[in-house]
Order: structure tokens, then sequence, then C-alpha cells
């Protein structure tokens, strides 16, 4: 028996990052070629191997790909070239995510022949894409048939976790959204993370303290308080908003803070996100307030997590063996971070106004972007494809207190928002890419439309009470928002 394919390539070129450039012509007729630069990832694929995934509740129905990952060569984009190896602007080989798309959620046999034939078919299309500056329509594919048997030549397929989606989408200008619950957590909140598995948040106060609260029944239900040092009031000589330092794994099942420790020690501690209970501490910032951690991210794989000092460094920890990964230096102290969703780059922004992007196999910095409207960075996000990167700081005297898109590629800002009128603390992308949250000093939290540039709303405070805010988190399906101010509130709203 026959198996109807469709072929389907992703990768990026020197200006354009990874996106969907071939695509079967019924997933272009729903308008969502992108899902597929979504579910694949990975490193270069072993020989004899393939990687096969589900797509659950698309727009199109259920249907599944198998897929490679290989090198992108100078003969991929000149018939004459050879075997060198292509990369992008910063230096970084590319690779092709290159397969095809089964209308079946079954396994069926593919051997590299097949994936040779999808390569020669998709080969003309990238020739194309490679010197794109904007991004091209996806092509479409024609489909062609698999031989369904098995034999000694089949690659073993490496089954990866489903991915599943509502396929409910609803543009960010439709969208409205209603102060749902206040909640007063009894302290100063510094910043806030929402639990991407479970229907938790984390909330933390400068120096050591972090709650667990349930999204649900609104109730606290554990909280951990690691400050073991002399009582001295540090936040009359530090920044209290710019404390972004607490952070939930990929798969929910840890929680990273900073906390400050025995003779004003700054470590990292791992805890169980359910009952907060110590699993590792990570020691290597400076003593006292020069050393304060201000921002913790983990990457998207989970093998990894980041810290960001006063002390100009950017930690990163490896979580197997629990020792220090890389020291990543910056000239100022680093106030937030944040990893690219393919978790290869580790953007770093500082005190005077520097982003800094960092490639994480080598360790080596890949360029940075700066603006002399700001005086420090105090939030990055990447979005959905890590093709944007949005920036919140505070400005000068006269200027810089708005929130900036820039493209990652090109080093360009694509849209400056201005309607707040006082430094920026916090920004969040929503999981789709099309909405920005920001959160402000102005008391003001404010969403945006990406493509566009415009401001969609000013959340509503139906009850009067906020205060500056300190950090704003998407829900991992998009339909709650929340954010925290220094009042000791934490406000959810749900769309």
């Amino acid at each position: 028996m026959n198996i109807e394919v469709w072929p389907f390539l992703v990768s990026r070129n020197p200006y354009i990052d990874y996106r969907t450039i071939v695509a079967p012509n019924f997933i272009c007729d729903a308008g969502i070629p992108n899902l597929l630069a979504r579910a694949t990832d990975g490193d270069l694929t072993e020989p004899g191997y393939a990687t096969y995934r589900k797509i659950e509740g698309s727009k199109v129905g259920d249907f599944s790909i198998i897929f490679r990952v290989v090198k992108a060569l100078q003969k991929d984009i000149n018939s004459e070239g050879g075997n060198e190896f292509l990369k992008d602007s910063f230096g970084r080989e590319i690779y092709l995510i290159e397969g095809v798309v089964i209308k079946k959620t079954n396994k069926v046999s593919i051997t590299n022949e097949d994936l040779e034939e999808v390569h020669r078919q998709v080969k003309a299309n990238y020739e194309n894409f490679w010197d794109c500056i904007d991004a091209p329509p996806v092509v479409v594919s024609t489909s062609f048939y698999l031989e369904h048997r098995e034999t000694s030549s089949s690659l073993r397929l490496e089954e990866i976790q489903s991915l599943k989606l509502s396929n409910k989408v609803q543009s960010s200008e439709n969208k409205s959204w209603q102060l749902e619950k206040t909640l007063p957590v009894g302290f100063r909140v510094s910043s806030i993370a929402i639990n991407p598995k479970e229907n938790t948040i984390a909330v933390k106060s400068y120096n050591s303290f972090v709650a667990i609260w349930s999204l649900s029944e609104y109730k606290r239900l554990a909280s951990i308080n690691k400050k073991i040092r002399s009582p001295i009031n540090y936040d009359k000589i530090f920044n209290f908003d710019r404390d972004k330092a607490v952070a939930f794994s990929p798969d929910g099942t840890l929680i990273a803070f900073s906390i400050i420790q025995g003779t004003d020690r700054n470590n990292l501690l791992l805890c169980n996100a359910k009952i907060l209970q110590e699993e590792s501490i990570f020691k290597g910032h400076h003593i006292g307030s020069f050393g304060r951690i201000h921002s913790v991210a983990f990457s998207k794989d989970g093998k990894l997590v980041a810290s960001a000092s006063q002390d100009s460094t950017v930690k990163l920890w490896n979580l197997t063996t629990k020792e220090e990964y890389a020291s990543l230096q910056h000239k100022n102290p680093v106030y937030t971070i944040s990893f690219s969703p393919d978790g290869s780059i580790l953007a770093s922004g500082d005190s005077k106004g520097y982003v800094k992007f960092w490639d994480i196999r080598s360790k080596n910095e890949l360029g940075f972007i700066h603006s002399e409207e700001w005086s420090s960075i105090n939030s990055i996000d990447f979005n959905s494809d890590g093709s944007i990167l949005a920036v919140g700081g505070d400005g000068d005297l006269t200027n810089g207190n708005h929130v900036e898109l820039w493209s990652v590629s090109t080093k360009e800002v694509i849209h400056s928002l201005t309607e707040h009128s006082d430094p920026i603390n916090s920004v969040a992308f929503s999981p789709d890419g099309q909405t920005l949250a920001s959160g402000s000093q102005d008391r003001s939290v404010k969403l945006w439309d990406v493509k566009s540039g415009k401001e969609l709303l000013t959340l509503p405070d139906d009850d009067g009470s906020s205060d500056k805010v300190t950090s704003v988190a998407f829900s991992s399906d998009g339909q709650t928002l929340v954010s925290s101010s220094e009042d000791g509130t934490v406000k959810i709203w749900r769309c």
C-alpha cells in the first residue's frame, strides 16, 4: 500500500530566523504553515534515524510529521557549490529541517532515499529563499507516495511528545480582557512566573521569599523563605523593581529563584515546584550588593538555567552536573535575560542600554543592539519564532520610556511603542506571538498588536488599586495574563 505524503522545509538564511519555507497545500490554505516551524526542532539527526511527531487539534485536524535535521551546505544554494557549511548573520551553522507531512497519526515506514527525494524537491525553494531579507510567502508543495512496507533500509523513528493545539484562533485585536481577581499576597511583589504545566503562579519578593498560589482556587499552596543574613534593609539601596529572579522549568517540575544567604552571598536556589523543597544551590556570583541576582531563565530544553547579576555576568548552570557551564561577561550590571525559542541564543540586557546575544554552544558573543534613549534595560523577551525581541527599560531625561520591538536578524527597530509615561519594568509576548504585554511604573499594563505596533488597550483596573507594575506574564494557552504590583497585589485577567 502506498502512503500519500507532502514535503516540507524549515530553515533560516543570513537575515531571517527559522520559519517554514515549503509546506503542503492544505496547510497553506488553512493559514497555518508556521505550525511546522513550531513543531520541528532538535540537534543534527544521526544516520539511520528520523524524528516522528503527532500534531493534534489543528485547523486541518490531526496529522503527523517525519523529519530529519541536517546541515545546510553551499551546494544547497548553488549547484556548483561544495560541502562548506552555510552560516547566518551571527556566524552560526544553519540547519535544514526537511521531512514529510502525513494525514495520519500512525507511524509509517520511511527510508533515507525518501528523505533525499524530499531534499531534491525543496532544494530549489531554499535557493530562492537564501537571499531574502523580508520573509517571502510559503511555497506550496504537492504530494508524492511512499511505499508502505518495512525493509532493512527503513529509518528508525524516534517519537517526541505530541504537539496539542486549540484550533480556536482569534486575532489579538478582537480579544477582550476582564479583571477576574486581585490577590492580596501580603508582601511587596517584585516578580511573578506562571507554571507552564500547572494552574499555579510563583510570587516573589525581593531577597529570598517565594510563594506558590493557585490560579483557580486563589489561595497560597506553599511558600519558602531562605533569607539567612543580617537584617539590613536592602530595599532602600537596591532597585526593587529589577528583581525578576524567579522562573519555572519548561516541564513545570522545578522553580529557580535568587536567595541571599550566609555572609551576604548571592546564590541561585532550585526547588521542587509543588512543595518548594530545596534540590540544588548554585554559588558563584559576587558577595554583597554588588553581586545581586536580577533575573533567572531556563533554557527551552530544561538542561540549563541562567542567572544575571549586578556583578556584570550571566552565569549558565548545567542542571545535570550541577556545575557552572559558562560565565558571560558584560561591562555593566545585567538586569534581564531571555532564551530564544530554539534554545540556541541567550539575550541579556544591562544597565547602560545594551542587549547582547550569546551562542549557547560556543559561549561566544554574537553581537548586540543599543539605543541611546535607554539608560537601562529592565526586561526582554523573544517572540514565539525567535525573530523579534521586545525590549523595555528606563529612558533618559526626555525619551525612552517605551517598549521597542527589534528584528533579531537585522538588529533594526521594527516598532517603538510609546504610550507609557514612566519606565517599563516588564514585557512578555503571548504564546502565539501576536500580542505583547508591558507593565510600567506608570501603574498600567498595556497590550500591543505586534504586527502593527498599535496599542490594543490598557487593561481595566476595576478596583482602582493599581500601583507600580513590576512584572507581567501570560499563561501557556494565552488565555490568562497575570501582573504584579509593588503594593503587594497580583491581578489576574482572563481573555
